[in-house]
């Protein structure tokens, strides 16, 4: 009651701004692995450093001329499926495919991608890191889409 002896009214307002903001979705992180001929006698110390991430890696994809979906318990046993060429060609369509935003890609190097699929990659909004050896000094497709390092300063 107030001090006339009528009773009081309370409104209560409750105004709800919503901001929405522009939702990014996580597409996921691909690790491609190049299991071409030139490879062998680095994929020890390949597998070293992924070993350490086993928990946060289910699957790798291994690639020559193809890519090959398989598990990381798989390749540590040894399982290799390789044509012993080098394509980028098939990372491209493969990342394409499953949608991917981020990939690591690691390889000698020595191989090529036509430039209409670095332009769809580009567009897709694709982010790589790229780790090469075998005294390679860049990887010129894959530097226009992110970081290229040496596997030496990977290791350390």
């Amino acid at each position: 009651m107030n001090g006339a002896g009528r009773p009081e009214i309370s409104a209560a307002l409750h105004v709800h701004n919503r901001l929405s903001k522009p939702q990014r979705r996580d597409r996921g992180l691909a690790i491609y692995l190049d299991v071409s001929g030139s490879v062998n006698e680095y994929l020890p110390k390949i597998l070293g450093i992924l070993k350490s991430l086993r928990k946060e890696i289910t699957t790798i994809f291994q690639f020559s001329n193809k890519v090959v979906e398989t598990s990381f318990e798989t390749l540590l046993k040894g399982s290799i499926q390789t044509t012993f060429g080098t394509d980028f060609n098939c990372i491209a369509q493969s990342i394409l495919e499953r949608g991917f935003d981020k990939a690591v890609i690691i390889t000698d190097g020595y191989a090529s991608m036509s430039d209409g699929l670095k332009e769809q990659l580009k567009k897709h909004g694709l982010v790589t890191l790229t780790i090469v050896f075998d005294d390679a000094q860049s990887c010129d497709d894959f530097a226009q889409l992110g970081e290229v390092f040496q596997l030496a300063d990977v290791c350390g």
